[in-house]
């Protein structure tokens, strides 16, 4: 299968009351882009006005905070969306920046399309609120997790949820994405691993 071909498959599974005419169409205005690891997915000089559909690969979000130091926000791998949605709604600049960390292939949906399809079917406005909706949760598990959790929490949680994704990253990127200092996740790795 084409990457398209996934993406659009990806799409039915979400949201299956969408014709295949529509789909057609659809697909016809969406398109693949690869990406070398450290490449920018973004251009952050511009309005943010497409999402991104990893096919294969591994992408970062991440900002820079006021000491210059890089903060992972999230990670994106295989069959996830990757986008600011509110800079994406807003049609305003990322304050987030999107790195590849790995060659990554991935379908480029642009928002004159995405608009253009709500515009013109309900299923398509479904398919876009159930991202939306899901997109919703994994940030508000994100607060939720610096409000309620401790670091040694946050850092089971993860690699539980995500122990695949776990071996594909740096300590660094980890460390700062649980919102912990390096040394710190070292201390609570070894701590774990002794039990």
């Amino acid at each position: 299968m084409t990457p398209t071909d996934i993406f659009i498959k990806g799409m039915q599974a979400i949201c299956p009351e969408i014709t295949d005419d529509e789909l057609a169409a659809f697909k016809s205005g969406i398109y693949v882009k690869h990406y070398k690891s450290r490449d920018s997915i973004f251009d952050n000089t511009k309005p943010h006005d497409q999402i991104v559909y990893i096919i294969s690969g591994l992408v970062r979000s991440f900002y820079i905070n006021e000491k210059g130091s890089e903060i992972s926000a999230y990670f994106i791998k295989e069959f996830d969306f990757v986008s600011d949605y509110p800079a994406f709604l807003k049609g305003i600049k990322s304050n987030y920046q999107f790195e590849a960390l790995e060659n990554t292939t991935a379908v480029i949906i642009p928002k004159s399309l995405m608009l253009r399809a709500y515009e013109t079917s309900p299923k398509f406005e479904k398919f876009g609120r159930l991202i939306a909706e899901e997109a919703v949760q994994f940030l508000q598990g994100r607060i939720e997790g610096f409000i309620f959790k401790s670091a040694t929490e946050r850092y089971v949680e993860f690699i539980n949820t995500e122990p695949n994704l776990f071996n594909r990253l740096s300590v660094e990127n980890i460390a700062t994405y649980l919102g912990i200092e390096r040394q710190s996740l070292t201390r609570i790795r070894k701590k774990i691993n002794s039990k």
